[in-house]
């Protein structure tokens, strides 16, 4: 199959849903959550290296959550992304930022979304660390571009996927899922066409750390843990795998399935799951009965 490169070629405006599902095990303590959001993503205009875009969050709720932690944890998480509920973007054709357009308005809620946090956080020592730290990072707006390209739809909406020659084969560096260490992660790109679906193409991206990974980085990653397991008995298993389906003609995402896990233990995982859909696929999802 010829090289390709998949690109957002022309405005559009389109809802879609996102749910995560995450399970973590943390030695005695097992966490389940599902979460669910709703975007408005448009593309105002395209050109040859950059297109401008607005992300608007409609809605952000907690579906499931197995004990009063991961609900505390959901409630200021959701007060923090109040801040990021719209975004208007300059991105490359990778779908990386450029330029936040409208930064003054995003400084300018974080007073009152560090009250809805705090409120929140209640008497969780570990919950008002976390408000300090972003109340240092709102103190400095250059953070705020890195803040936001953390943000879960930009990361999966565009993944690894846009603007390469595809099949590709694209090294970067992140950290692991329990975001304790550095990981030199290497991702296969590969296209497979559906045959049954108009200018509808499937893309695969596969990943695991490009290096084999050393005591050092367990003793850095899970040092936390060392009382109650062996660090120097650990084999990890660190994996992310994304499928996509997108309109050809347009560059538009139609859906996509992200899965992330990280294995260290029968006492210590972690798994994410994120699906996304286009509110067409959505809709159909749920008359079908298939998201429960």
């Amino acid at each position: 199959m010829n090289e390709q490169q998949i690109l957002i070629k022309k405005p559009f405006n389109e809802q879609y849903t996102l749910i995560i599902d995450m399970e973590s095990m943390l030695i005695n303590s097992l966490l389940k959550s599902k979460t669910q959001a709703r975007y408005d993503f448009s593309v105002l205009n395209v050109k040859e290296n950059a297109m401008e875009c607005r992300l608007i969050q409609l809605d952000l709720f907690v579906d499931e959550a197995n004990n009063d932690l991961v609900k505390e944890i959901s409630q200021v998480t959701a007060a923090f992304n109040r801040m990021f509920s719209e975004l208007h973007l300059k991105l490359n054709k990778q779908g990386e930022i450029l330029d936040v357009l409208n930064m003054d308005l995003i400084l300018s809620k974080w007073e009152q979304t560090k009250i809805e946090m705090q409120k929140a956080a209640g008497v969780n020592k570990d919950v008002k660390q976390l408000i300090i730290i972003n109340d240092n990072l709102f103190a400095q707006p250059e953070k705020i571009k890195i803040a936001i390209k953390a943000n879960e739809f930009m990361q999966i909406y565009f993944g690894k996927i846009f603007g390469k020659n595809i099949p590709a084969e694209v090294t970067e560096t992140g950290t692991n899922l329990f975001n304790t260490a550095n990981v030199d992660w290497r991702f296969s790109i590969n296209n497979i066409y559906e045959t049954n679906k108009l200018n509808v193409i499937k893309i695969k991206s596969e990943a695991e750390p490009k290096h084999s990974l050393s005591s050092k980085f367990c003793n850095t990653a899970y040092q936390q843990f060392s009382e109650h397991i062996d660090l120097s008995k650990l084999s990890v298993d660190l994996t992310q795998q994304s499928n996509y389906q997108i309109n050809y003609d347009t560059g538009k995402v139609m859906q996509s399935q992200t899965i992330k896990i990280e294995k260290v233990h029968p006492k210590l995982y972690m798994k994410i799951s994120y699906t996304l859909m286009c509110d067409e696929i959505y809709k159909k999802a749920i008359k079908n009965n298939i998201i429960v």
